[in-house]
Parts: structure tokens; sequence; C-alpha cells
């Protein structure tokens, strides 16, 4: 390129001048040796392309595959988006696509466990916010990385908000002059929502996707037991932890007791500041001065540990903390 290339040697001179020095593939009887300058504001052909190495990921979830690029025009300039994806095993999405034809806003959310049809009524564990000024396709990388289980459902949804009426880029069967995509779709992954209706399969007629994707690592998951407390006044035990399993999911706690019952109660895990966390009180348990056994399980990890009550004069009671089993 040149940013000092004049203007004045086009035929139709631009309003600045730069140029960029291309080698043409049309033959070589056009200008010197099938080499050409084109003005920076050339408008023939708009499209420009800028290239970048994104990090690695270990696993890829899409739908898209055609090779034609096609759009589902809006009349209106704002519309939610979202594709529906299930975890093929314990993972933790670290980023997520967007392919646009226009500069739009977008907040960006990824639930889990959506209800059918409705990809946003879920459990909503990340959620943040940008702009895009340029039209091409993004990686956009979570600020909370969002943990996965085998099995499980998720989706990615996007609201969309832009100066002018939405295209929304689409995967479809289509043919453009000798060139032909045959695409496939399943209904229930691929949701479009307007301003003044409701959710819409666009998957439905067996060949229609967006083209959102999500990006993951495998990850092993575990669960810790703190100390327990033992409340002799109450007749209680409390149990807590922490965990890396996504808040809203449930951990199975089982005391065990001396005399053979079984006590069990279901903790649900909870967002923490730095890491997750859970707990549960049993009451009322009959507290004797001997070996209680505590495990805690979601999906064959396993924690486990046991305490044994002591000096019965105290109100509260902290039982040692015993053998921590992780599993993935």
């Amino acid at each position: 390129w040149d940013d000092d290339f004049a203007k004045e040697l086009f035929a139709v001179p631009p309003e600045h001048d730069g140029a960029w020095l291309i080698q043409n593939s049309w033959g070589s009887d056009l200008s010197n040796s099938t080499y050409i300058w084109m003005p920076y504001e050339e408008v023939t052909y708009p499209f420009t392309f800028f290239l970048g190495t994104e990090p690695w990921f270990e696993h890829i979830y899409q739908y898209d595959g055609g090779t034609l690029v096609e759009n589902r025009s809006l009349n209106q300039s704002s519309a939610r988006i979202g594709n529906v994806f299930t975890a093929g095993g314990n993972e933790e999405i670290r980023a997520v696509t967007l392919d646009t034809n226009q500069s739009v806003n977008y907040a960006l959310r990824v639930y889990t466990d959506p209800l059918p049809d409705e990809p946003d009524a879920g459990t909503l564990l990340a959620e943040q916010t940008g702009g895009i000024a340029f039209p091409g396709y993004y990686t956009i990388r979570l600020d909370d990385p969002v943990p996965i289980e085998k099995g499980q459902t998720f989706s990615v949804v996007y609201d969309l908000e832009g100066e002018k009426p939405l295209n929304i880029s689409i995967d479809t069967s289509a043919v453009s002059e000798e060139v032909s995509t045959t695409t496939f779709a399943r209904a229930g992954q691929s949701f479009l929502r307007t301003e003044t209706g409701a959710w819409e399969d666009l998957s439905a007629d067996g060949e229609t996707n967006l083209r959102i994707k999500a990006f993951s690592n495998d990850m092993v998951f575990w669960i810790e037991m703190e100390p327990v407390s033992v409340s002799m006044k109450e007749r209680s035990v409390f149990v807590s932890g922490t965990t890396n399993f996504a808040a809203g999911r449930e951990i199975l706690v089982t005391l065990v007791c001396p005399d053979g019952k079984t006590l069990c109660e279901p903790a649900e895990v909870q967002r923490g500041a730095m890491t997750n966390f859970w707990e549960v009180r049993f009451f009322p348990v009959k507290l004797i001065e001997e070996e209680y056994a505590l495990s805690a399980m979601r999906n064959e990890v396993l924690a486990e540990s046991w305490f044994v009550p002591e000096g019965f004069t105290g109100m509260l009671v902290f039982g040692a903390k015993g053998t921590i089993i992780r599993a993935g």
C-alpha cells in the first residue's frame, strides 16, 4: 500500500490520496504485469478481512456447516436469538461466537437447563455486554466460564440492537449461481424472538440454524467439606463446603448415625465470590459421643468425612475434618 499515492492518477479520482497495490488474477493484459493500484475509497469491492489467532479450545458446539452466507431480514432493529446445545461431557464453557452482518450492540447470556422452546428460561450462569463495530465473525471470551455436566442442556442467547433493521446470519440450504449447499437441522436447536412475538423455532423446518457456537474445555468436578458444626442444645448438625459445580445444582448430603440411622438432605449450590459453596442442616439428630459418617455426592463425585461430638457441656462443638475424596 501507499498512503501517498496521488488521487489524480485514477480515471475517476477519489476524495483522498492512498491506494492498495494488488496482483489480479484476470490475465496479464491488465495494467502492469497483472499489478494494479486500487484507491482506498474504491466501493466496487467493499469487503476487508482482518484475521487473528484465537485461543485453542478442546470442544466446539455448533450446528452451522453450510458454505453460503444467508440472512434472515427483520423489519426492526432489535431481536433476541439463541442456540440450545447438549453437553457432551463434564466441561467448562470458555467462549461463544457471534456472526453479524452489521454493527450491533449485544447482551450475551448463557443458561443451563432451559425449558423446551424457551432458551432464556433456565438458570442464568453468565452474562455480559459489548458492541461490535464491523460485520464479521467474532469469538467472545466469557468473563465467568460456565460449568456444564455431561448430558446437560445449555443455551447461548443474544439480545441484539442495531442502528438499522437487523439481518440475522443463518445457515440454511441455498443456491447461488453454480454453488449449492444443503443443510440439516433438528427442531429445538435455534430460536428467534422479535419485539412483538414469541420464540420461533427456526430449526423446525429441518434446514435452518443460527451461526452461534460455544467453545469448552474438559473439567474435573470436585466437592470439599468443611469441619462440621454440632449444636448440642439444638440437636443439629451443620454441614457445609465448597465445589466447582454450577450454582443451582444439588448435592446430596448423607449423615449416617452410630445407631445406623441414615439422614439425607439436598444442598443447593450457591454462587460465591471466589468459589461456589453449599450448606445443609440436619435436625433433629440424636447426638452421642461416637463416630458419625458424612458424605456429599453428585454424579459420582464424592466427598467423605466423619466426626465425633465431644464435650457435651458446650453449645457448639466442632467435629474433626475427615478425608476428602475427589472424583471426576
